[in-house]
């Protein structure tokens, strides 16, 4: 079992890799409230929320990642609550990237049972061969 610094370092290395993957339309749709969604993140990248809290590394990684993503322009400048006023678009575009994460997991879910169907395919398709075979032997 892996203690807490190789766990530490687990998280962070899978969060690496999940970062490499994503484009800059990935960073948009994950967007809430001006920040990333670590939600989204935790489950993308097989981490468990509490790590952006716990591992210092992991949160220094992600916050890098966020003022990066504000100096490109996909994440909007951190504000007072002067832009509260302006709720209804945050909404509207909090609705359509909760949309957009509930048919990726349906995506995944649907992925996963084609899969294994797939297996239970060739299982039945091997079975069928041996049945066949001891048909013309009879």
């Amino acid at each position: 079992m892996a203690n807490g610094q190789q766990l530490a370092q687990e998280n962070l290395n899978k969060f690496e890799i999940w970062k490499a993957t994503k484009s800059d339309s990935d960073y948009k749709s994950m967007i809430h409230r001006g920040k990333l969604n670590r939600g989204e993140i935790s489950k993308q990248a097989d981490i468990g929320k509490s790590a952006f809290r716990q591992n210092p590394a992991l949160a220094k990684a992600l916050e890098d990642l966020e003022n990066y993503l504000r100096s490109i322009g996909i994440l909007p400048s951190p504000v007072g609550k002067s832009s509260a006023t302006r709720a209804s678009p945050s909404k509207e575009r909090d609705k359509s990237a909760s949309k957009v994460r509930h048919l990726e997991a349906e995506n995944n879910k649907l992925r996963s049972e084609i899969l294994e169907l797939k297996a239970k395919l060739a299982r039945y398709s091997e079975l069928e061969d041996v049945i066949n075979t001891m048909g013309n032997i009879l």
